[in-house]
């Protein structure tokens, strides 16, 4: 946010890296000029529009460069739907968008996404986000990624059928980039009615099986986690007293549990153990007598053979002769 103490920034960020949990950045652009509404550039509405542009371009290159290299993907432009409000100012349009990419595209070689609420999380929005999408594609924007905010409110309907929600997935994997769900949580009625939860329950489970099952979904981000600290605290998936709720329950079953692999087992003659694993980042261990070694791999289309050595004990390093095939 353009009115947040930067040094406030870093510790979090140098927190979060030194131990390796990656970190979002949003966002570089979005069309307000004030920051009471949750966003926005803090730059002066009276300001002549030559101006503006610059101002804009300045500190979207300035905030780029200063996190550069600390955070995985940066959020341009953020709700490019819900708030287009420089697009249509005629002294401002897609001229002045032009330029607010191109000064991020210029400054940082972090990976650049569109993000905006209402065509996953509810569709309000699908066609109009298509429509934006479609445009930057069209016209080469140095457009990495698709985001989707994910926010779902029981009482507006949002919770969609899988039919339609795998239908809007595949209509923007058309466009051949990665997708991510970037601020996902489910508001309900009261937690209090045993329904209410159900349904979230229920809903977590689907909604997060569909986006996993979709090749080009790189992942989900929860906005939010405490009762405490969730700008829609039924959606949190914690008590106030860190009480684990019903849907915090059902999103570990799935990460860590049912889509989690974790195998252990004998080689066979030949000194191979084979399993298969869902992708990602492994941690592979292997013992022989005294004999020991690890070894950490990053799982993916690619991978075939990994391969463990072992030494005794007091040596480091990645040792001997055991492999593992995934």
């Amino acid at each position: 946010m353009w009115d947040t103490d930067n040094d406030d920034t870093r510790a979090t960020l140098d927190w979060l890296n030194e131990r390796d949990i990656p970190t979002r950045g949003h966002h570089l652009l979005w069309e307000e000029y004030g920051t009471d509404g949750g966003g926005g550039m803090n730059v002066d509405s009276d300001l002549p529009a030559d101006e503006k542009r610059e101002a804009i371009a300045e500190k979207i290159a300035d905030h780029a460069a200063e996190f550069e290299g600390d955070v995985a993907e940066w959020d341009i432009d953020n709700h490019p739907i819900w708030q287009s409000n420089f697009r249509d100012d005629p002294d401002l349009g897609w001229d002045a968008v032009d330029e607010w990419w191109a000064a991020a595209d210029e400054t940082t070689d972090t990976e650049l996404y569109t993000n905006e609420m209402g065509a996953l999380g509810g569709q309000w929005q699908r066609g109009q986000y298509l429509d934006y999408v479609e445009h930057l594609v069209e016209n080469d924007y140095p457009v990495d990624g698709i985001g989707f905010m994910g926010h779902h409110q029981q009482q507006y309907g949002q919770m969609l059928d899988m039919e339609n929600l795998l239908g809007g997935i595949d209509q923007f994997a058309e466009f051949d980039l990665p997708l991510l769900v970037t601020e996902f949580d489910i508001e309900i009625h009261d937690r209090r009615n045993a329904q209410d939860v159900a349904v979230q329950v229920d809903y977590t489970r689907d909604f997060l099986t569909a986006l996993f099952s979709k090749e080009r979904v790189e992942g989900v981000v929860s906005w939010g986690f405490w009762e405490e600290d969730h700008w829609r605290p039924t959606g949190a998936y914690f008590d106030s007293d860190w009480t684990l709720r019903e849907n915090g329950e059902q999103y570990l079953d799935l990460v860590f549990g049912e889509w989690w692999t974790e195998e252990t087992g004998e080689t066979d003659g030949d000194g191979t153990y084979a399993t298969r694993g869902f992708k990602g980042d492994y941690r592979i261990t292997a013992e022989k007598g005294a004999l020991s070694g690890e070894t950490t791999v990053t799982v993916d289309d690619d991978t075939d053979t990994v391969t463990v050595e072992l030494s005794p004990p007091g040596r480091g390093g990645d040792k001997g002769n055991g492999k593992g095939n995934n």
